[in-house]
């Protein structure tokens, strides 16, 4: 049985915990548990809570960590329509 971490880490960011089957020839994964991640000030900006993804990680107890590779969506347009 192997637990997978999966991690979406932008601004708006979310973390899932699955469990992926018991056997090597089972494909069975069961989705177990997804919470938002905070965030805190830095600055002007905001940053992930890093401790709160620690003592995440210490509760989830993973075996494989996933972590979305984040990139900037210039298509998107900023706050003043940029």
């Amino acid at each position: 049985m192997t637990r997978i971490i999966a991690f979406d880490p932008g601004i708006n960011a979310s973390a899932a915990v699955l469990q992926h089957g018991a056997e090597m020839d089972d494909f069975e994964t069961k989705f177990l548990h997804m919470v938002d991640l905070p965030t805190v000030p830095d600055g002007e900006n905001r940053q992930l809570d890093v401790k709160f993804i620690g003592d995440l990680l210490v509760q989830w107890d993973p075996d494989v960590a996933i972590i979305e590779n984040v990139q900037a969506m210039p298509s998107i347009p900023d706050a003043a329509g940029n």
